[in-house]
């Protein structure tokens, strides 16, 4: 039986955390035995989400949220300097694989780690959005980092292409795409939640950042508003929600909701008259192509990534400008027969087979 160590800054969030679950979901019914580490504790959400059998360990027990210098700050950073001394003790145990599922400090405090097989993933598309440059003290200490492993996965062709453009080649880059389970989210979609579709509705699912371009969004919205009865949900959260707020109070968007973060988005995706993502840049499309699986059309602002899994039969891609986001959207709650139209194309070409468990096991294919 395989020891497999699988590392990544949080246990519940967004796209990354998805992956990591339906990861280590597949490795479990496959035998391999398994230990999620995580920077931050969340024992919660993890016993909520992962079976018993799967291993947890935290780097620290609290988040530095505490007024500082009181006792509990005092007391809090005791703790979480034991927590960390147990969680590098448990990552010097030998493991067969060891997974670090996020790029840079992910990347970076489990390179050295004692493991016959290590793998990292690379999950945005560093033209547009170099992050981990803080994190290291050069691009070159990147570069030296990543050869660290056997294998950098990147969730893109597109992706793949933003490292080597923009800090060089490792020599070890390959491209495995996301898993998308396909009967999960369908059969999730048929559970019931707190919402009542009484007017033509767009979902967009993100989180609430510069990348996801959403002031562009409510820009377009709010010049349709006074001509259309709808309503725009933004499943999501994140550092740009207060300016989002403000913008939406601003001009008066009484069609825009933020409902910040949900536990299954799928019923509000599959309850859509259609999907929209505004994001300037995407290393993957994995909400796109959810939206797809259930069957729902897609305006979508072209970037590479979208482009590589998106084919706008499915719907409409469009160029990152105000005009044609506004016309595309327009076009999408004017033309009915359109979107039926997308709707049978979608549910007669689109091809699910394989998503989940055949990229599964071409990502242990790395290993095994």
């Amino acid at each position: 039986m395989k020891k497999i160590l699988i590392y990544n800054d949080l246990v519940y969030g967004g796209g990354v955390e998805n992956v990591m679950l339906n990861l280590t979901l597949f490795l479990v019914s496959k035998g391999y035995k398994v230990t999620l580490a995580s920077s931050e504790y969340d024992k919660s959400n993890f016993s909520r989400l992962y079976p018993r059998q799967v291993k947890y360990i935290a780097k620290t027990r609290f988040t530095k949220n505490r007024k500082r210098y009181s006792l509990k700050w005092l007391i809090t950073g005791v703790i979480n300097k034991i927590y960390h001394a147990f969680f590098l003790m448990r990552l010097k145990s030998h493991f067969d694989v060891a997974v670090a599922m996020k790029e840079g400090p992910s990347m970076k405090e489990l390179k050295d780690v004692n493991a016959d097989k290590k793998i990292a993933w690379i999950h945005v598309d560093y033209n547009y959005f170099h992050w981990t440059k803080s994190c290291f003290d050069s691009d070159e200490d990147e570069i030296n980092t990543m050869k660290k492993y056997d294998r950098i996965v990147c969730v893109s062709r597109a992706a793949a292409e933003s490292v080597v453009n923009t800090i060089g080649n490792p020599g070890n880059l390959c491209v495995r795409y996301n898993s998308l389970n396909v009967e999960s989210i369908v059969r999730q979609s048929e559970e019931s939640v707190d919402f009542r579709k009484n007017k033509l509705t767009l979902v967009s699912v993100g989180r609430l950042s510069e990348l996801k371009n959403y002031p562009l969004l409510l820009k377009a919205c709010k010049a349709l508003q006074d001509k259309y009865d709808f309503q725009l949900l933004i499943l999501g959260d994140g550092p740009d929600r207060e300016k989002l707020e403000a913008q939406i109070e601003k001009d008066g968007l009484k069609c825009v909701k933020l409902m910040g973060n949900v536990s299954n988005p799928y019923p509000y995706i599959k309850a859509a008259d259609f999907f929209v993502s505004s994001a300037v840049s995407e290393s993957y499309g994995l909400a796109v192509q959810e939206a797809l699986i259930l069957g729902v059309p897609v305006i979508a602002v072209s970037c590479p990534a979208i482009e590589e899994v998106f084919s706008p039969q499915y719907g409409l891609l469009v160029n990152n400008s105000f005009e044609d986001l506004y016309g595309g959207i327009e076009k999408m709650i004017c033309d009915e027969g359109f979107r039926k139209d997308c709707r049978e194309i979608i549910g007669k070409d689109y091809i699910s087979d394989g998503l989940y468990e055949g990229r599964l096991q071409e990502i242990c294919g790395l290993w095994e």
